[in-house]
């Protein structure tokens, strides 16, 4: 997935909401910033796979919090 023409490219993804409604678009977040596949992470709703989840958004992923 990741892009061969421009190796430089980079990708900001926002989720329209401050919270992730469902696993899924977590994992297509995911998918469509990093250019990979995460066929590791599942998008069953469990407690053990939002760990998972939110560990690879954490590692991945910034966040803005205004004061």
């Amino acid at each position: 997935m990741k892009s061969t023409q421009n190796p430089e490219l980079c990708v900001l993804g926002m989720s329209a909401t401050p919270v992730i409604n469902n696993l899924y678009e977590a994992k297509a977040l995911l998918e469509m910033t990093r250019g990979e596949k995460f066929d590791e992470l599942k998008t069953f709703s469990t407690i053990a796979n939002v760990l998972v989840m939110y560990e690879n958004l954490m590692l991945y992923g910034i966040r803005y919090r205004p004061n």
